[in-house]
């Protein structure tokens, strides 16, 4: 029995070897026939996804897991139908066999296996004659090995299907070794490329500015001509696909071709993915926009020049009206201007004219933020006379504002204060009536009489000083005599007292006053003490007394009295308040005389001149009646002509 079973269990063994064979070679052609689909199916997706996914432009991981995952539990499921589950044959089965195989056993060994188990059931039967069976058995196995009636050709298959797979993977190994690689890397879930002749690389930038057209740009590497285009997919959010062509810039030191795409100006975001040859772009590009810095509030003001404030404390700004500013060289400029976002930084640009005429950029003086930074100031000065003034900003990420607003700045000419003499007229301030019915133009002087010199002066810079400069024409000599000079004091009064009251500009006196009262000079107040300092207007009247004029007399000894026949001519000087900045030596040459157009430094503001005929008392009268009668004359001439046409009349 012994020597049965063991022979049996080598056929046993050895069939199983040969049908595990069998199965491990089928289980080889199937591991090699999934991996060959799933690395064509990776290779074609990573290839031309990029046609119906926004998302990807190469074989999303995602996928790749559900592949190899999918190959695993596929595999493992054909290594336990084709393997692990093969089982072996029984050995009433192989006795079988072999009885059909060797006739001359005539069912011995079937015979033999089943009467000599544990459990057979032999009762009744010859245990002689079963151990004649077995021996008989026996003794014929000696002549045979049942193990060689195994089919080896199951074996001969299996390596020949074995060896034919490992040939073809060798093969494909060989003849693509490299994509070979990446791809069974891939299908092991490594991050890796697959190669490709032409790569493509993002050169692009993420953040645009709102309403701006988009230029993007993109670096690639390989074979691929000058000619050549390329196709950017763009992706607006909501929106369909739309395609752009790639084109041709140009060509790096090394060696790489820079191609870009125009696209339209727009302020919606969007994904955009390109290909270029076989190259395609390794991750979704993405562009964001945001607004452009703009100018919400742009306001300027004029500071005027410390010397204008009469203490000379105090500095004063004035609005300039919508950013324009008109001011004296002598004053500085403060802008300030408020942002629609944060700032990284601002500057001011000052332009002015070259001697041609052309206007060039001056400055770009920086401008200091708040602490939000979204606003911005900076102060400049007229030294250099610039001609307009523009604001440029720089965001955070560097966008710079569009059409930067530009504002004109117009220098005052540097003049003179403007005085001029007041109309004459012989009206008290507490009179009422209109000043023609006043007026006494052309008035001649008498020699013990008064003239009364009313005058009214302004200047942005404020007037310091007033004057009275007269001479004196002598009928004898027949000559004028030189320039003489009357400073005119300075009056300080309270307007709202009652004994004074409101001064009256066009007759140079306060209300209050009496027709012979003098005001010599009075600086009015400002209505504006924040912005506008007082005494940009003066004014003023004085009464001049004849009886106090002198002239030379014939040998030029003593000074005699005026007498008829002379004449008197007279104008009013100003000083603005920057004459206190002249030096003290100059300053005594211009009040010497102050018409005189050549002194050095600052000039004064002169009104006209007026002559006035030295005369007698009853020439004086002559002329009042004179006047009166003619006065006269023009009322009733003024009347007939309103009646001219009166209502109902035919015309």
């Amino acid at each position: 029995m012994s020597v049965l079973t063991r022979q049996l269990r080598a056929w046993q063994f050895r069939e199983w070897v040969y049908a595990t064979a069998r199965g491990a070679a089928w289980l080889l052609v199937l591991v090699a026939a999934s991996l060959t689909l799933a690395c064509f199916v990776d290779f074609y997706l990573d290839r031309y996804i990029d046609n119906v996914s926004e998302e990807a432009t190469s074989t999303p991981y995602w996928f790749r897991v559900i592949l190899t995952v999918g190959q695993l539990i596929l595999f493992a499921g054909a290594a336990y139908l084709l393997v692990l589950r093969v089982r072996r044959p029984s050995l009433v089965a192989l006795a079988g066999r072999a009885e059909s195989a060797i006739p001359e056993f005539d069912h011995r060994l079937v015979t033999t296996l089943q009467l000599t188990r544990s459990d057979a059931q032999t009762e009744g039967m010859s245990a002689q004659l079963i151990a004649a069976v077995e021996r008989e058995a026996g003794e014929m196995l000696k002549s045979h090995r049942l193990s060689r009636l195994a089919n080896p050709n199951r074996l001969y298959w299996a390596m020949g299907l074995f060896f034919g797979v490992l040939i073809f993977c060798g093969a494909i190994f060989a003849f693509a070794s490299g994509i070979t690689s990446v791809l069974l890397q891939r299908q092991a879930l490594l991050n890796v490329d697959i190669p490709r002749e032409i790569q493509v690389v993002n050169d692009s930038k993420s953040l645009w500015p709102s309403g701006d057209a988009v230029e993007l740009r993109f670096r690639v590497l390989g074979p691929i001509s000058e000619e050549s285009t390329g196709t950017v997919f763009v992706y607006p959010t909501g929106q369909p696909r739309e395609k752009y062509p790639g084109k041709f810039l140009e060509r790096t030191p090394d060696g790489a071709a820079i191609f870009t795409a125009s696209l339209p100006p727009s302020s919606e975001p969007f994904t955009y993915k390109a290909r270029f040859g076989d190259g395609r772009l390794r991750d979704v590009g993405e562009v964001r926009f945001e607004p452009r810095p703009s100018v919400k509030e742009l306001n300027a003001w004029v500071r005027l020049p410390q010397y204008v404030d009469p203490e000379g404390q105090r500095v004063y700004e004035q609005i300039a009206t919508q950013g324009e500013v008109v001011a004296h060289p002598d004053c500085t400029v403060r802008i300030s201007v408020a942002a629609s976002k944060p700032l990284k930084a601002a500057t001011l640009v000052l332009f002015a004219r070259d001697p041609k005429g052309v206007e060039t950029v001056l400055t770009r003086p920086a401008m200091a933020l708040s602490e939000d930074r979204q606003t911005a100031e900076a102060t400049f000065d007229l030294a250099k006379f610039p001609t307009g003034y523009s604001i440029e900003m720089l965001d955070d990420n560097d966008f710079p504002n569009l059409s930067p607003p530009r504002r004109g700045i117009s220098i005052s000419p540097d003049r003179a204060p403007d005085v001029r003499l007041l109309d004459e007229v012989s009206k008290s301030p507490k009179e009422s009536g209109p000043l023609d019915d006043y007026e006494v133009r052309g008035m001649p002087l008498t020699k013990n009489g008064r003239m009364q010199i009313a005058y009214a002066a302004q200047s942005p810079l404020g007037i310091s000083s007033a004057w009275i400069v007269y001479r004196v024409y002598d009928r004898n000599m027949k000559d004028w005599t030189t320039w003489q000079f009357l400073p005119l004091k300075r009056v300080d009064a309270d307007e709202s007292r009652p004994d004074v009251g409101k001064f009256i500009p066009e007759l140079g006196v306060f209300e209050q006053y009496d027709h012979l009262q003098s005001v010599e000079f009075y600086l009015l107040p400002t209505t504006d003490s924040d912005s506008v300092p007082s005494g940009l207007v003066a004014g003023g009247r004085y009464g001049f007394l004849t009886a106090s004029l002198s002239k030379p007399s014939t040998d030029g000894s003593t000074r005699t009295e005026l007498e008829l026949g002379d004449q008197v001519e007279y104008y009013v000087a100003c000083y603005d308040r920057k004459f206190a900045l002249v030096k003290d030596e100059d300053r005594r040459r211009l009040q010497q005389p102050p018409n005189d157009r050549n002194a050095p430094g600052r000039k004064p503001g002169t009104s006209e001149s007026r002559i006035k005929d030295v005369v007698s008392q009853t020439d004086l009268e002559e002329w009042s009646r004179r006047r009166s009668e003619s006065r006269e004359r023009l009322r009733r001439l003024e009347e007939l002509q309103r009646g001219v046409f009166k209502p109902g009349d035919p015309k």
